[in-house]
């Protein structure tokens, strides 16, 4: 496995590939919401283990329909 070091979150510049929104909801009436990006044709998975501290990817082959 690749050594991967100095992994930090950035702000998102402005991007013609994803796009930030944040969906705000009621649930058990208590206001929440949750950051999500919309995205064309892809799916990305990233997992941070925090016992282990190590980040993990996930790559899958999705062929189109």
């Amino acid at each position: 496995m690749e050594d991967v070091k100095d992994v930090f979150i950035s702000p998102l510049p402005d991007s013609p590939y994803v796009k930030p929104f944040r969906l705000n909801y009621t649930q058990n009436g208590k206001r929440k919401n949750w950051d999500l990006l919309e995205v064309h044709d892809s799916v990305a998975v990233v997992v941070f283990n925090i016992t282990r501290r190590k980040v993990i990817f996930v790559k899958q082959f999705r062929p189109g329909q």
